[in-house]
C-alpha cells in the first residue's frame, strides 16, 4: 500500500504543501580525491510542518509569519503545536545541532524539546534582544548513525509566559567530534512516532490474532484522519523468540529468528513491535537455562532490527490466568505443555518482564503489559471471582485485546485511560464494534497480515516457502479498502471562530478548559473541533485588531469545516471600534458568506456574544453588546444561518467572569454546553 512520509504531512496552517528539508548540496574540495564534510543541513521554518499534537491536524497553536524579510514560527502559544521536518542525512556521524530563535525578555524561560529520530535535546530559551533579534543556540552534538531520512521535531515542554519563541530555523552541522557530547535523552513515543511508516508486527497466536493490533489501528484512523497508518501484522502462532519447544508439542515451535530477516528485508519497516515471551518458557517453571534463551532471543531480536534502522517496540506478554486454563498440570510434575501449564506459569511471565522493561537501548522502548494487565485482572476479581478475559488462560478474549491495545495507545500519548473500568471497556468494545470503520480497519489488517505471512514465508507444522504467493495482489485488494476506509474515518470539522473568550484567555489550561476544548471532548472522535480564536480581535474590518488580518482567519478557511461557530463583537463594544458600527452587519455578512462559499458547504452558527459583567473592562461594555445581539439576530435570519445564545448561557453569571470580560473554566463550560445542544440537539453526557 502507497502510504505518505512524514514529508507528506500537511505543513503549517497557511498551507498544505509537503515539508521539505533545505538540504543544501554537498560540494567537492578542488584537487583532492576524497569527498569534504557535507554541508550543513538547514531546516527552515518555511518548509516545516505544523501539527497540534493532540489530533495530528494543522495545528493553530503556532504559524508561519513573514516578518522583516523573512519567515519565522511564532505566535507559539500552544504546548501542544510540534514543529517539524523530515531531513535528508548524506553521510553517518557526529552532528552539531543549532536553533536560530529569538524571544523577548517578557517570555524567555520556555523549556523546548528537540528529536531527532530516536534521541531527543532539551533547552530553554534565555531571552534575545526582541522578538526579531535572532541567536544561534548551540543544542549538541548527537550521532547519526546511518545516511538517509530522519524526522526532525520541536515542542515546547513547558511555557511560564504567553509565548515560546520565533523559531526561524534548526542546523545540522557534521562535527569532527568523535562522540555525542549532548546529554540525551530518548525520543518519546508519539502517535508521530507511526504516522506515515510502514511498522511491522511479529509475535505469537496472540498477535497472529490481531485483535489488539486492529484495535490500534482502528483508534489511530479515528483520531487522527489526516495521517495514515501502514500496518503489517504477521504473528505466528506457537512461535518464540527462544527457540525451545516443549517434548509433547505436535511439532518443534516455529523460532522468529527462522524468518526475521526476511521478513525485515521484504516488509522493509521503519518501526518492529514484537510481543514475545507467552510461548518462551513453554509453560514449565523458571529455570537459568530457559530465562538465559528467552533473553538471548530477545537480545538477537533487537540486535538484527536495528542493524537494519528500524525503531523497536518491545511489549511485556500479557499475564497467564491459571483460573481460566481449566487444564493445569500438577505443581511438582516431571514435564508441562501448553496442554497441562506450570500453575504459576505467570511467575515467569512476570520475570520476563521486569527484565525486558530493564533494558536501556538507543532506538528501542519497552511497554509493559504484563504488569498493569495483571494488577487490573486482580482488581475486577476482587468485585468478580469469576471475571476473565481469556477462555484457555493464554489467549486473550475481545476485552483483553482491548486492555492491551489501551496499554499501547497511552504509551504513545494517545489520551485514553490505560486501564479502564470493566462497564468502560464493554462500553467501548460495543461502540467501537458497532462503528463500520471497525468493520473495514479488521478486514484490511486481516487481508493484510495473512498475504504477508504467506509471502514472507515460515516452518511451522508445515513448510511455507517464502514468496509462496505473490504480494502484488494483495496489496492492491488493501488499497481499494483505504479508500473506503479513508472515507469512513474522515470527522466532522467544527471551527470556532472568535476572540480571546474562544481562544480560553484567562483559563489556566486553555488546552482542555477552554470551550471548543470542552466541547471537542463531548462530541469525541467523530468529531474535530479546531480553536481558532485570537485575543482582542474584532469582527469590524475598521476595528483596531480586526479579525479578517489574522492568519487564524485563513487557517479556518483552509481548514475545510463541516460545521463554522462565529462569536465576535465583544471587542468591537470599544469605543475605538464602535464608531465603525455602522459597518458591523455588512462585515460580518460578509464573513458568514466567506465561510458559506466554501467547497465544504458548512453549516454556519452565530452566536450572541456572552454578557459583559458590571462595569466591564478594557474598554469591553454590556451596552454595546446589547446594541450587537439585534444586529447578529438579524443577519442570522437574512443569511438563513441558525444562532446560539451564549449571551443568555451566562447572564446572571457574574462570578464565573472573573475581570468581567472571559468566562472563567465554569463559564466555558456553560458555553460548551450551549454549542453542544445546537449542534446535537440534547444534552451532553457529561
Amino acid at each position: 500500500m502507497v502510504i505518505p512520509s512524514l514529508s507528506d504531512l500537511p505543513r503549517h496552517a497557511s498551507a498544505l504543501a509537503p515539508a521539505v528539508c533545505g538540504l543544501l548540496l554537498l560540494c567537492s574540495i578542488a584537487g583532492r580525491g576524497r569527498a569534504a564534510a557535507p554541508a550543513p543541513i538547514v531546516l527552515n521554518a518555511g518548509s516545516a510542518a505544523i501539527v497540534d499534537l493532540k489530533n495530528l491536524s494543522p495545528s493553530t497553536g503556532a504559524s508561519l509569519e513573514h516578518i522583516g524579510g523573512g519567515e519565522d514560527i511564532g505566535g507559539w502559544s500552544d504546548l501542544t503545536a510540534l514543529v517539524y521536518w523530515t531531513a535528508s542525512v548524506p553521510q553517518a556521524g557526529i552532528y552539531q545541532v543549532t536553533l536560530n530563535y529569538a524571544v523577548e525578555a517578557g517570555n524567555a524561560g520556555s523549556t523546548i524539546a528537540v528529536h531527532l529520530g530516536d534521541r531527543t535535546l532539551t533547552a530553554t530559551l534565555a531571552a534575545t534582544r526582541g522578538w526579531q533579534d535572532y541567536t544561534i543556540l548551540p543544542l549538541g552534538d548527537i550521532r547519526i548513525d546511518r545516511p538517509g531520512d530522519i524526522t526532525v521535531s520541536v515542542n515546547a515542554t513547558a511555557r511560564p509566559h504567553d509565548y515560546v519563541m520565533n523559531l526561524r530555523s534548526i542546523t545540522l552541522t557534521r562535527s569532527p567530534r568523535k562522540r555525542e557530547t549532548a546529554s540525551l535523552q530518548p525520543s518519546p513515543l508519539t502517535p508521530l512516532t507511526i504516522a506515515g511508516k510502514r511498522v511491522l508486527w511479529l509475535g505469537d497466536s496472540i498477535t497472529q490474532d490481531g485483535t489488539y493490533v486492529t484495535d490500534v489501528l482502528y483508534s489511530l484512523d479515528r483520531r487522527y484522519p489526516g495521517q495514515a497508518f501502514d500496518f503489517v501484522s504477521i504473528g505466528l502462532a506457537s512461535e518464540t523468540s527462544s527457540g525451545l519447544s516443549e517434548k509433547r508439542h505436535p511439532f518443534p515451535r516455529p523460532d522468529i529468528h527462522e524468518r526475521l530477516q526476511r521478513a525485515l528485508d521484504r516488509v522493509k519497516p521503519a518501526v518492529v513491535v514484537a510481543c514475545y515471551g507467552m510461548n518462551d518458557g513453554i509453560y514449565h517453571p523458571q529455570s537459568p537455562e530457559r530465562m538465559k534463551a528467552f533473553q538471548k532471543g530477545i537480545t538477537s531480536l533487537i540486535a538484527t532490527v536495528r542493524a537494519t534502522g528500524a525503531r523497536m517496540i518491545l511489549l511485556t506478554p500479557p499475564p497467564f490466568d491459571p483460573k481460566a486454563a481449566g487444564n493445569l498440570g500438577k505443581p511438582n510434575a516431571a514435564d508441562f505443555s501448553f496442554m497441562d501449564p506450570y500453575p504459576d506459569y505467570d511467575s515467569v511471565l512476570s520475570d520476563y518482564a521486569r527484565w525486558e522493561t530493564s533494558l536501556r537501548a538507543p532506538g528501542v522502548d519497552v511497554i509493559d503489559l504484563h504488569t498493569p494487565l495483571a494488577d487490573s485482572l486482580a482488581k475486577e476479581r476482587q468485585a468478580d471471582p469469576t471475571y476473565r478475559t481469556t477462555a484457555d488462560g493464554i489467549h486473550p478474549g475481545p476485552a483483553g485485546h482491548l486492555r492491551m491495545a489501551h496499554l499501547l495507545l497511552n504509551a504513545m500519548g494517545v489520551p485514553v485511560d490505560p486501564t479502564p473500568t470493566r462497564a468502560a471497556l464493554d462500553s467501548e468494545l460495543a461502540t467501537m464494534t458497532a462503528d463500520p470503520l471497525y468493520a473495514l480497519v479488521r478486514q484490511q489488517r486481516q487481508a493484510r497480515s495473512d498475504g504477508w505471512l504467506t509471502y514472507v514465508g515460515y516452518i511451522r507444522d508445515k513448510t511455507v516457502a517464502p514468496g509462496s504467493i505473490p504480494i502484488e495482489p494483495v496489496e492492491t485488494a488493501a488499497q481499494t479498502l483505504q479508500a473506503q476506509i479513508d472515507t469512513q474515518r474522515q470527522p466532522i470539522r467544527v471551527a470556532c471562530i472568535g476572540d480571546s473568550i474562544t481562544f480560553g484567555a484567562g483559563i489556566s489550561d486553555r488546552n482542555t478548559q477552554s470551550y471548543p476544548a470542552v466541547l471537542g471532548h463531548w462530541l469525541g472522535e467523530k468529531y474535530q473541533v479546531q480553536n481558532f480564536g485570537v485575543s482582542g480581535t474584532t469582527l469590524l474590518k475598521k476595528g483596531d485588531y480586526p479579525y479578517w488580518r489574522q492568519p487564524a482567519f485563513d487557517n479556518a478557511l483552509r481548514s475545510a469545516p463541516n460545521i463554522v461557530v462565529i462569536m465576535l463583537g465583544t471587542n468591537d463594544t470599544k469605543s475605538q471600534n464602535w464608531k465603525f458600527k455602522d459597518e458591523f452587519t455588512a462585515d460580518y455578512t460578509d464573513m458568514v458568506r466567506q465561510f458559506a462559499a466554501l467547497p465544504s458547504k458548512p453549516t454556519i452558527y452565530l452566536c450572541r456574544p456572552v454578557p459583559v459583567a458590571k462595569t466591564g473592562n478594557f474598554g469591553i461594555n454590556e451596552p454595546g453588546i446589547v446594541q450587537e445581539i439585534p444586529m447578529i439576530d438579524a443577519i442570522a435570519a437574512a443569511e438563513k444561518v441558525s444562532e446560539i445564545d451564549l449571551h443568555a448561557a451566562l447572564n446572571g453569571r457574574d462570578d464565573l467572569l472573573p475581570d468581567n470580560v472571559h468566562p472563567n473554566a465554569e463559564g466555558a463550560r456553560l458555553m460548551a454546553a450551549a454549542v453542544y445542544r445546537a449542534l446535537t440537539g440534547h444534552d451532553p453526557a457529561e
